[in-house]
């Protein structure tokens, strides 16, 4: 049987060598963790307990996590790569569950996480695959926004950028323009700028669905 909520308040240090094990209420909020967590958050898990990811060095991102657990919470179930920008910084892949209490009902998410240390080529894809949809960057983009701004991020060109999206000219120019105004920048250059700063180009905005 696997471990409750209970168990995991009475022990917040995990003991799992392998990668990030990650316990959360279901308010968001850090349970238990193991020493693999520590690195990224620079925290031990002791001093995690009733912190959130808007306590986190990746705190901008918090709403890509909290918008994956309620997922889970609501009955979903798909892996995602998710980047995790801490004091290391890494793309993750990570499965989340549903963790119960000693009754049966569900009291948060657990997480399983390992880092990608392979590099992805996503230059083949649209955003339609079966096996592959579009998240986003926490700065409340779009699915197509997030698209095109990968892209953009990568250096391609306004007419690569069409074709890679498969969308028109145009609507590059309309989405960039929105783009731009959600970083409150007036030009491509301060939008390449804006997005390094947030280290955007470490992210890869696109998750795996079983």
């Amino acid at each position: 049987m696997d471990n409750t909520i209970e168990f995991y308040l009475k022990n917040p240090i995990i003991k799992h060598d392998v990668g990030i094990l990650l316990v959360k209420d279901i308010q968001h909020r850090f349970v238990a963790s193991n020493s693999g967590f520590s690195i990224f958050s620079g925290l031990p898990p002791e001093n995690l307990i009733g912190l959130s990811d808007f306590d986190m060095p990746w705190s901008e991102q918090a709403k890509i996590y909290i918008s994956h657990e309620k997922d889970i919470l609501s009955g979903l179930s798909y892996n995602v790569i998710e980047p995790l920008l801490g004091i290391k910084r890494a793309n993750l892949v990570t499965q989340k569950k549903i963790i119960y209490d000693r009754t049966g009902l569900p009291k948060g998410t657990i997480a399983t996480a390992l880092p990608l240390d392979m590099d992805i080529d996503f230059c083949n894809l649209s955003g339609t695959s079966d096996i592959l949809r579009v998240a986003d960057y926490g700065m409340n983009l779009t699915k197509k926004e997030s698209l095109v701004l990968y892209y953009f991020i990568k250096g391609f060109q306004r007419n690569q950028i069409a074709s890679l999206a498969k969308i028109s000219t145009s609507a590059f120019d309309f989405h960039i323009s929105n783009i731009k105004g959600k970083f409150c920048v007036n030009t491509t250059n301060e939008l390449k700028d804006a997005a390094y700063s947030r280290g955007l180009q470490d992210i890869i905005p696109f998750v795996i669905k079983r």
